[in-house]
């Protein structure tokens, strides 16, 4: 089953100015799990973008802001509850974006060695400690610095990668085969297939899973997996070698059925949520100013699939200071940042990044005295 949600802006994040280019949003089935179907030209020139040195990050990653920290902290800390002391062993980061996973686990959890591996980091490390390497992850590119690790770690990295298969057989085989672990944190998109959250449409990921999809991805291709947590629409993984590999017939997942039904219920969903904020626009906006918090891809892409003609009245505001004064690509005013006293005049809140509703409206309600009664979500939780 195919799902073709339309024309999207290709998001690379905020930008110094407006501007963008579209590419076709495809939804397909691979493997069990939901993957977006491109042509092979625009995949590899997609993946080749991580290795330029113009390449940008589509949201900050840790070691580059107070929100990229924030996320930063977050994933460390389950790092750090759920593998522990990492005293004489050997650990390899794959996408890493920045040093600041690795600098902690050497300083706070003794780690023997740490690799780095990613196309994206243009650095260098005096940390005898720490090794950069400064390519795409395979088994060719890392084995002529390591052969084994104890440790594997990939943050918001396997859903960008075009060849699964690839990438987990290799994983298997840089891993100690008794005490190796596979620690990934990567989007859970079940909430976003099955509200039609257009957060989740972004052509840098090439798959899209759910807890019960990687599960299955992850028992069909070696591997056991011993936790699993999924809180913030962000999943986090902890899996070791299996010594078989399981058939999906063995399985309660349906590789089959299960992904169609997710891209049904997205599909169902999408066009009321187009149309629910429009109408909520249409109601506020003779009440005075409407700020829109969280200048996301889910924002820029509603923006595009329902223009505001008129942007009188409108601001963007965002927590991010890495986003402070630039733009969205769909829209023509600089963003603002949430601490700004203009907040103090905007007379509803339509909040767009939904993972952190919860987060982002008791924020300002406590800094900005915003009345309940005038936050929205941008569409329905």
């Amino acid at each position: 089953m195919d799902l073709f949600v339309g024309e999207l802006p290709v998001w690379k994040g905020v930008q110094n100015k407006p501007g963008f280019e579209t590419l076709p949003f495809i939804f397909t089935t691979e493997l069990g799990i939901i993957r977006l179907k491109l042509p092979e030209k625009e995949v590899t020139q997609i993946s080749d973008n991580y290795g330029k040195a113009t390449y940008t990050f589509i949201s900050s990653p840790p070691g580059t802001s107070a929100w990229g920290n924030r996320l930063g902290a977050f994933y460390f800390n389950f790092l750090k509850n759920w593998v522990g002391d990492l005293d004489q062993k050997d650990v390899l980061e794959i996408g890493s974006g920045t040093l600041y996973i690795g600098n902690r686990l050497i300083n706070e959890l003794d780690a023997r060695s740490f690799y780095a591996c990613d196309p994206a980091l243009h650095t260098s490390c005096k940390n005898p400690k720490i090794t950069v390497c400064n390519d795409y992850f395979s088994y060719d590119a890392i084995s002529s610095h390591k052969k084994t690790f104890d440790l594997i770690v990939s943050i918001n990295n396997i859903e960008h990668i075009p060849d699964l298969s690839q990438y987990l057989n290799d994983v298997r085989r840089f891993l100690l085969p008794v005490e190796g672990h596979f620690f990934i944190i990567l989007p859970d998109c079940y909430r976003g297939f099955k509200t039609g959250d257009l957060g989740i449409c972004v052509h840098e990921h090439m798959s899209y899973f759910t807890p019960e999809s990687l599960k299955f991805l992850l028992c069909t291709h070696g591997f056991e997996i011993e936790k699993i947590h999924s809180c913030e629409d962000t999943l986090f993984v902890l899996a070791r070698p299996s010594k078989s590999v399981n058939r999906y017939q063995e399985m309660e997942y349906d590789p089959l059925k299960e992904p169609e039904n997710l891209l049904k219920c997205f599909g169902e969903h999408l066009e009321d949520n187009l149309v629910f904020f429009s109408n909520l626009l249409s109601e506020r906006r003779p009440k005075g100013p409407i700020a829109i918090h969280g200048c996301c891809v889910a924002l820029n892409n509603i923006l595009f699939l329902r223009p505001l003609y008129e942007s009188n009245g409108i601001f963007l505001f965002d927590g991010d200071t890495n986003k402070t004064g630039k733009f969205l690509p769909v829209f023509d005013k600089q963003i603002i940042s949430s601490d700004d006293n203009q907040y103090h005049e905007m007379k509803t809140v339509i909040i767009a990044a939904l993972t952190f509703y919860s987060e982002i409206s008791r924020d300002i309600k406590a800094l900005h005295n915003i009345a309940p009664e005038n936050i929205f979500p941008m569409t329905p939780l």
